[in-house]
């Protein structure tokens, strides 16, 4: 019941965070309200410019899903990625890092390092293993 996996935004003093099965956004001027409804979120990251948002979420198989939120224009999260992914961070503004998952150790997807890019929403293998740190943090990672 306690608030989980915060960040604030990059860009604006804009707190988010998981609590009771549902994201909220906190500012100094309006106080708590509730963001996404229903969103257990893992792992939030926040673009650099602060115009995307992007999380993973747990799924009925015990694996995770991730969703990307327009924090400019609105919406609701979209689905990304092409089959299980976990463990989002934003690279840059355009660029987000994460896992592909499969079932157990060897799963039938395996577990490989990714990039999706929000220009074209295409995605494509990275030689980038793990994401430890990025500067500016915009993760709830580290």
């Amino acid at each position: 019941t306690q608030p989980a996996m915060a960040l604030w935004a990059p860009t604006s003093e804009t707190l988010y965070y998981r609590q009771g099965g549902d994201v909220w956004r906190w500012t100094a001027s309006t106080g708590a309200q509730r963001f996404l409804p229903g969103v257990s979120w893992y792992y939030p990251t926040i673009s650099a410019d602060g115009t995307h948002l992007a999380y993973a979420a747990l799924r009925p198989d015990g694996l995770h899903n991730v969703y990307l939120v327009d924090l400019v224009h609105g919406g609701s999260p979209q689905l990304i990625g092409k089959g299980a992914r976990n463990l989002p961070v934003f690279l840059n503004s355009t660029q987000l890092w994460y896992r592909s998952e499969g079932q157990g150790i060897c799963g039938p997807s395996g577990d490989q390092p990714l990039v999706y890019d929000l220009t074209d929403g295409s995605e494509a293998s990275s030689i980038v293993d793990f994401v430890g740190s990025v500067w500016p943090s915009t993760s709830s990672n580290f």
